[in-house]
């Protein structure tokens, strides 16, 4: 029985290990510089939800390892500081930010 458990133990590993090298996700390091709030605008606005709080987003100024700079919006319910350190990830909707 032992034996057995060993066994999909790493079965199960190296389907995981062959499935990361199979797919890998592309992503490269940067630097938050800058945070700024920016509201959302709708076309067809709730005015009394507007009044009371309206909807925003943060739109990051990243400056990459490489010296590329990149404004990316962010509407997660992550929060970002300037100085941080974050990972850009590449994926079929474009960018996002991801805490490193």
């Amino acid at each position: 029985m032992k034996n057995l458990i060993a066994a999909a133990l790493a079965t199960s590993a190296l389907s995981m290990a062959g499935a990361a090298e199979c797919s890998p996700q592309e992503f490269e390091l940067g630097t938050v510089e800058s945070v700024q709030q920016v509201q959302i605008l709708e076309l067809l606005p709730d005015v009394f939800e507007h009044a009371v709080k309206p909807r925003t987003f943060d739109e990051l100024l990243i400056r990459t390892d490489d010296g590329r700079t990149i404004v990316l919006r962010d509407e997660a319910l992550q929060r970002f500081v300037e100085g941080q350190r974050v990972r850009l990830v590449s994926s079929s909707h474009g960018q996002r930010v991801q805490h490193q």
